[in-house]
């Protein structure tokens, strides 16, 4: 018992030593390992940590790039809850955040309007039929 929690301290004190040193990373390059790490289906969790930084550095006063680096880590995440972990008042929040993002960026990416089409199809098929 006592070498599982040991075990699982070392585990914790790793992954927050992860988590700071990607804290310090330009935002550029945390967008960069968050998509390296999408596209390595056992790593979702390190590219959600990724994305997830990235969209709690957003705020109205970021210029342009870095506003974008964050809708595209809003869409990373979406695809993570949606693809992956099935977590789908997760995935609204996220895309949410980004439909927020893209209005302030007066972006014209269909994406959003895609990702909440998927979640209209889903739960649609669970509306009672008249």
């Amino acid at each position: 018992m006592l070498s599982s929690v040991c075990v699982l301290t070392a585990s914790s004190q790793e992954d927050s030593k992860y988590y700071r040193k990607w804290m310090n990373l330009s935002s550029e390059d945390l967008l960069k390992k968050g998509d390296y790490y999408l596209n390595d289906v056992n790593s979702n969790d390190s590219a959600l940590v990724c994305y997830s930084i990235l969209v709690n550095r957003y705020n109205s006063s970021l210029d342009k790039l870095e506003k974008k680096i964050c809708y595209d880590a809003c869409l990373g995440k979406v695809k993570i809850y949606f693809l992956f972990y099935f977590d789908y008042p997760k995935m609204y929040e996220s895309l949410i955040m980004a439909s927020e993002i893209s209005e302030d960026l007066k972006l014209k990416d269909p994406q959003v309007c895609m990702y909440f089409a998927y979640l209209y199809q889903y739960f649609g098929n669970f509306l009672p039929k008249n």
